[in-house]
């Protein structure tokens, strides 16, 4: 980015958390979390001035500084492991919470969150838990 461009962004925009996405062809800046789904981060685009949202399978490619950005930020992104009836963390060798944890390490991988407690839930990627 040149430095005019630099000069315009917004207080809470860093010009190194940067990401390219292929559909537009638009350099993007990672900001924070839009509060839309999880796993989904807020983003600025400088060349039109205007916040969107984006999730890590549309990012092309990034910034080292973006890269992790979006570790941090997908590791603050997960849910909590499942719960007793007490109310209490599963055990580790509770077989729910190694369910649970390879739904979080998918997470990680793709950006997108499928409950897999939720029968119900959108397994978009077409793979099972």
């Amino acid at each position: 980015m040149t430095s005019s461009v630099d000069q315009k962004l917004p207080a809470d925009v860093d010009p190194a958390v940067w990401y390219d996405s292929d559909p537009c062809g638009r350099h993007y800046l990672l900001v924070g979390n839009p509060h839309t789904h999880r796993g989904r981060m807020r983003a600025y685009c400088a060349e039109r001035g205007v916040y969107t949202r984006v999730s890590l399978g549309e990012i092309e490619l990034c910034s080292e500084q973006a890269l992790y950005f979006i570790r941090g930020f997908l590791s603050g992104n997960e849910p909590p492991p499942p719960r007793t009836a007490e109310g209490d963390d599963v055990a580790m060798d509770d077989p729910r919470y190694s369910t649970w944890q390879a739904a979080v390490d998918r997470f990680h991988d793709t950006g997108y969150w499928t409950d897999p407690f939720d029968a119900d839930a959108d397994n978009s990627d077409g793979e099972d838990i």
